[in-house]
């Protein structure tokens, strides 16, 4: 699924998912993954359309790094 939830109550759309390659087993794994938050439906219902023209996406950016991921061989299985 291309879709994130990051708790409390926001969801994210997977934009981009950059990773290093595996190739060198010294290189310590990344994964980079661009992300831009969904807009509440029911929200932008209640709100003005003049409102909803100015309301601009956000975008985040998550590194994981070679300390959250241990076991190279369940990353690749997860490529």
């Amino acid at each position: 699924e291309q879709e994130v939830l990051i708790i409390p109550f926001s969801v994210f759309k997977v934009m981009k998912i950059k990773r290093n390659y595996l190739e060198d087993s010294t290189a310590s794994i990344s994964i980079e993954i661009e992300l831009e938050e969904c807009e509440d439906v029911i929200d932008d219902n209640k709100e003005s359309e003049s409102a909803l023209s100015d309301k601009a996406s956000r975008s985040s950016s998550l590194l994981s790094s070679d300390k959250d991921i241990k076991d190279t061989e369940e990353y690749q299985l997860l490529r």
